[in-house]
């Protein structure tokens, strides 16, 4: 006793004296009902607590409860006592009827009697003891546990379509009494055929009472497919338009679970609010040190935002038990078995996300991935990644975690090409057509050529193909013969004249700045004339002017043989061209 005083709440001595009092007041009640199921019992004597209490009115009230559950435990027991003799005179005197109601009134007693005990149990211990009744007695049953969760649900079904399953019901019944009347119809025409036939007096009676029978078998058939008529016509008299229930239904949605699921929401919104507050509050106080991010940092903000989502549910879960309203809160829960069902049949995917936000999957923040054939730096590894080309009008891509699964990074060199061209260069494209590119995005890539014509193509696509960028430095080139007539010179006066000339020309037509370099040199001397290779070096900024360049080339070459009267022969009239990147 030292020790319970050693360790007293003040709070527990009016939650006892409340428990007490309610076992008394059920022990009270079994005992009434008790007596009055037993008429053949002697009159119980006053109710026990009233008795005690007026005998001794300065006992506690445990002391009050153990003697009056005492006192209702012996007077169930005399009940007992009394209903086994009864059940034993009725059956020695041969009276089953008596015999079975003395054997009813004894079970009931003894289960009355058996509840009193358990609190006697309780109070006497000040323990409840109906933990252990319930493990002992009542094993747990699967499907009775899922019948009483969904039985909110269930019945909110049953309760919207009560009326058109009634109808339903009444249409079925209807044609089976149809059905009926007519074979009573039919069966009563043929028997009356019987009794017009001579043939049948014979059995003339027995044929006329089985006419009174199929008479009330049609008219019992009339009467039923009447009544079921009627009361089909009365439903569907009550049934209301289609714009009522729904405005009804509509309203009470709104009064009722739309409340509730509006409190739900903003529980949700609270804690979201709450715990992004939170982390603000953090970051301020501990602010995040520039550069790349720790592993402590990445599985804090893992933990943290698995920690926000649990503690939304349970917010919602609570909001709705809070308001009572048990079908949002079953359905919350059924849908939240299905998710965790179906994360259980994700597992393996959602660790690899993890380990990737983590930044210890085959993607690493700030490393290079080539995904549809593009190659993207990895800026930034969260729930939603961030993938960035900087060579890419829009070349930002912001994307699920999840669809980097199963793609690799590695780390970006010194000088990476992130894209072949940039806007405004101009390229070689295919089958030598030059064109310049207009806009190069994540999907397209559209070039423009000379004269406003335009090609479109994927950007995948454009990385596949060999294009010559001509926008960083680059060569035009060209090949001229003269007549074996100048051999004399060839090696020596005509190289030096056609560069010399060359030279000014060129630099007249794009500038001399833009002139990196101009070499002619003897290149072969051929079945019919003496070779030359032209090769003029010119800055990226002149691209435009290839073409004319090309032609350039040629002109001033036939102009230098015309005012030297270098002969041209006819048959080697032919210029090779062909452009390279410096």
């Amino acid at each position: 006793m030292s020790g319970r005083l050693g360790f007293f709440d003040p709070w527990r001595v009016p939650r006892r004296v409340a428990v007490q009092a309610c076992a008394v007041v059920v022990g009270l009640g079994l005992s009434l009902s008790g007596m009055a199921q037993q008429p053949a019992a002697p009159p119980s004597p006053k109710p026990p607590t009233e008795q005690g209490l007026e005998q001794d009115p300065e006992l506690t009230p445990q002391q009050a409860a153990v003697k009056s559950l005492a006192e209702g435990i012996q007077g169930k027991r005399d009940e007992v006592r009394v209903a086994a003799q009864e059940a034993r005179d009725a059956q020695q005197a041969g009276d089953d009827a008596r015999r079975v109601s003395a054997l009813a009134t004894q079970r009931a007693a003894e289960a009355a009697l058996a509840q009193l005990q358990r609190h006697f149990e309780s109070v006497a211990a000040e323990e409840d003891v109906q933990g252990f009744i319930a493990i002992e007695n009542k094993p747990f049953d699967l499907l009775e546990e899922t019948v009483t969760t969904l039985r909110p649900l269930l019945q909110q079904l049953k309760d919207a379509t009560a009326g058109p399953r009634e109808i339903s019901n009444l249409d079925s019944q209807i044609e089976l009494f149809m059905h009926r009347r007519d074979l009573a119809e039919r069966a009563r025409q043929k028997v009356d055929e019987r009794l017009r036939d001579a043939r049948f007096q014979t059995w003339a009676d027995d044929l006329r009472a089985a006419r009174r029978a199929w008479d009330g078998r049609l008219r019992e058939a009339s009467a039923q497919l009447t009544v079921a008529t009627q009361q089909r016509a009365q439903r569907v008299g009550e049934q209301r338009p289609l714009w009522e229930l729904v405005t009804e239904a509509t309203n009470t949605f709104v009064r009722t679970r739309g409340l509730n699921l509006v409190i739900g929401l903003v529980a949700v919104a609270a804690v979201l609010f709450g715990m992004r507050l939170l982390h603000g509050l953090f970051r301020r106080v501990r602010p995040a040190k520039r550069g790349e991010i720790t592993l402590y940092g990445r599985f804090g903000a893992v933990a943290w935002r698995l920690l926000t989502a649990l503690l939304a549910v349970v917010a919602l879960l609570l909001a709705f038990y809070a308001v009572s309203d048990w079908l949002l809160l079953l359905l919350t829960l059924v849908f939240l078995a299905g998710l965790g069902w179906t994360s259980l049949r994700m597992a393996p995917q959602f660790f690899e996300q993890v380990r990737l936000m983590l930044n210890l999957g085959s993607v690493r923040e700030g490393e290079r991935l080539v995904m549809n054939g593009i190659p993207w730096r990895v800026e930034r590894l969260r729930f939603y990644t961030f993938l960035v080309n900087p060579k890419l009008t829009g070349g930002l891509l912001r994307l699920p975690i999840r669809d980097l699964i199963g793609l690799h990074s590695r780390p970006v060199g010194a000088d990476e090409v992130w894209f072949p061209t940039s806007r405004g260069d101009w390229v070689i494209w295919k089958d030598g057509v030059r064109a310049q590119v207009v806009v190069q995005s994540p999907d397209l890539v559209q070039l423009q050529m000379l004269g406003g014509a335009q090609l479109t193509c994927r950007t995948e696509d454009f990385i596949g193909m060999v294009v010559c960028n001509l926008s960083n430095d680059f060569r035009v080139s060209a090949t001229f013969g003269v007549d074996y007539a100048h051999q004399a010179i060839s090696t020596t006066q005509i190289p030096t004249l056609m560069e010399t000339v060359l030279r000014r020309e060129i630099s007249a037509i794009v500038g001399a700045d833009n002139l990196v370099g101009l070499r002619v040199e003897f290149k072969a001397a051929a079945a019919s004339s003496l070779d030359y290779t032209v090769l003029v070096d010119l800055r990226g900024g002149v691209a435009r002017d290839y073409d004319r360049l090309q032609r350039a080339i040629s002109r001033v070459l036939v102009e230098t043989c015309n005012e030297q009267g270098w002969v041209i022969p006819f048959t080697q009239v032919t210029l090779h061209q062909a452009a390279a990147s410096a």
